[in-house]
């Protein structure tokens, strides 16, 4: 992973909606993912769900997609194929957007 980023929670989706009055009704939990990219320097803010959230923190601690998967009925995840599919993709957007340095599926 790129080395220069931040998992932020939130409560409301600063990141989403730029009016204050509209932010009060969205009160909940937010997960960004913020980033620097290599070379130009620019920062991006990503929104996450809770479970994309989770894989982001879990392989910054050296954990393969292979544990958090078999982790994942525990958290009421029951559509694995379709969670590796997804979170696959994801990895590879993340790859192309220089947030993931590389990985092997």
């Amino acid at each position: 992973l790129n080395p220069e980023f931040r998992l932020l929670a939130l409560a409301y989706p600063v990141h989403l909606i730029a009016p204050v009055r509209e932010l009060v009704a969205k009160k909940g939990t937010y997960y960004v993912l913020v980033y620097r990219q290599p070379g130009s320097g620019e920062v991006q803010f990503i929104d996450l769900s809770p479970w994309l959230a989770f894989t982001v923190e879990q392989l910054a601690q050296g954990n393969p997609l292979s544990a958090l998967l078999a982790f994942a009925p525990s958290l009421n995840l029951t559509d694995i194929s379709s969670l590796q599919k997804d979170t696959l993709v994801f990895l590879q957007q993340m790859q192309q957007q220089h947030f993931v340095m590389g990985f092997k599926p």
